[in-house]
């Protein structure tokens, strides 16, 4: 199924709900209809038992858009059974977005319309310099991110900490979704602006920025999961970690209730 979304650059809320005969996974992925390689969402949505009452399955979820594309494509297909009509589509709105207040440092502000148009047009960008409006920022764009001995690496991004110039590897931000692109840009940054060398410090200051953005608690998951790359047995056990440390975070900042997430809805 295919579901054209006007957005018009403006963020917004989706209430989607889904109606079953039987338990499934949905899969849903909205995509800039007129750019490649700009994936906004991509979810996986499981509508087990929990969810099933008087013989049907209804789940209802809703996510926000802090970033949209002018049109979006959204497609939804069941996992296992792609091609057939095992859904219905039996809510659909869209919102605006709420106004949401961040409290950060004035650099951080002058850096997330940066990141934001970045993160969007990451996608079809050439390898080259990019600069902010106010030439603040620079981005150095790569093919991919070479060590001192001219090896590829595997990270997707990695910050000067004397000027702030990030590098970022368009092999490994080609493939993810806008959010993810984002998150991994201000962990960048944060590791310049407060300075700090520590990885936690700079997942945790950034994953705050993150979600009082709008972003919603799953992306953020996704995002530090992606962001992280591990190749040796310590480098994995950090990683470990650390995710378990964003996840203790990511529930304190939910059960604050500083902001509501993607929220369902079961069966009357």
């Amino acid at each position: 199924m295919r579901i054209p979304i006007p957005c018009n650059k403006k963020r917004f809320r989706l209430t989607i709900g889904f109606t079953v005969d039987k338990p499934c996974s949905l899969i849903l992925v909205g995509r800039d209809a007129e750019n490649t390689n700009t994936t906004y969402i991509s979810r996986e949505v499981s509508i087990g038992r929990k969810y099933f009452s008087g013989g049907s399955g209804y789940r209802e979820i809703n996510i926000p858009f802090p970033l949209a594309p002018n049109f979006m494509m959204l497609n939804v297909w069941d996992k296992n059974n792609i091609g057939q009509n095992t859904f219905k589509v039996s809510a659909f709105n869209i919102s605006a977005m709420e106004p949401r207040a961040i409290w950060e440092h004035h650099d951080i502000h002058d850096f997330i319309p940066f990141a934001n148009w970045f993160s969007q047009n990451a996608g079809v960008l050439p390898v080259g310099v990019y600069d902010s409006s106010d030439l603040k920022y620079i981005i150095d764009y790569m093919s991919v991110i070479k060590n001192e001995q001219g090896l590829p690496m595997i990270t997707p991004a990695r910050t000067s900490r004397i000027n702030g110039r990030i590098e970022a590897s368009k092999y490994h931000l080609l493939p993810l979704s806008v959010p993810i692109r984002w998150f991994i840009l201000m962990h960048e940054r944060k590791h310049f602006q407060l300075p700090t060398r520590e990885e936690k410090i700079a997942d945790l200051t950034a994953l705050r920025v993150f979600l009082d953005y709008g972003f919603p608690k799953v992306e953020a998951i996704y995002a530090c999961t992606l962001a992280m790359k591990a190749e040796t047995n310590i480098a994995k056990e950090a990683k470990v970690t650390r995710l378990k440390d964003i996840h203790r975070y990511i529930n304190q900042y939910i059960s604050n209730d500083i902001v509501k997430f993607t929220s369902t809805k079961m069966a009357a």
